[in-house]
């Protein structure tokens, strides 16, 4: 009996390695179809363009003149006390390298600055003299002082009417030269003191 078993259970081994030996692998599946592609998503909207900002207002232009030569007009009628400064600045390069002429107008009369014994509205008999007061070092402020005998005087506001300034620039003063911007004017003969002919000569409206 135990010799049957163990010849059936070598019979059982045989078939098994039999079989092994008969199996084949299977082929390859074929490779499978390719999947759709995405759809693209929708471009963002674009944002709106921010508005230009305004443009600022220009500065007053001063009166062109003859080669570089400029006329400036201020109303100085609120002018009152012993002085009276102008928030308008002037560049320092014509303060310093090129020529201010500076006249004031009482009534029907204009008076060079500095000038003395200038007879004003309210009937007055006063000095007047200049100066630039610096702003930082790109610009002056022109400032006019009411004298009488080398003392201050106190004006009311109307005694004057209107300042003038003549600026010409660095180009135009003559400094390259032996002559100054004031003895350059007298050659020519203009008086640098006379306010219509200092006008008329750079071709200024007055």
């Amino acid at each position: 009996m135990k010799q049957s078993l163990k010849l059936f259970g070598f019979a059982i081994m045989a078939l098994s390695l039999t079989l092994s030996s008969c199996g084949k692998d299977g082929e390859d599946g074929e490779d499978g179809a390719m999947g759709l592609q995405g759809e693209q998503g929708i471009a963002g909207i674009d944002g709106t363009n921010g508005q230009d900002g305004a443009d600022g207002a220009n500065g007053t232009d001063g009166e062109d003149g003859n080669a570089n030569v400029s006329a400036f007009k201020y109303d100085i009628t609120e002018a009152s006390g012993i002085s009276h400064q102008l928030n308008n600045t002037t560049p320092a390069s014509f303060v310093e390298d090129g020529a201010v002429l500076s006249y004031v107008r009482a009534g029907d009369t204009w008076y060079y600055v500095p000038n003395q014994r200038i007879f004003t509205n309210g009937f007055a008999l006063i000095d007047i003299g200049s100066e630039f007061v610096p702003n930082g070092n790109t610009s002056y402020y022109f400032k006019l002082n009411f004298l009488r005998d080398g003392e201050p005087i106190i004006i009311g506001a109307g005694d004057l009417d209107e300042l003038r300034l003549v600026v010409m620039s660095p180009s135009n003063t003559g400094k390259s030269s032996k002559y100054n911007t004031l003895d350059a004017l007298y050659e020519k003969g203009i008086d640098p003191t006379d306010y219509y002919q200092v006008m008329k000569h750079f071709n200024l409206k007055h």
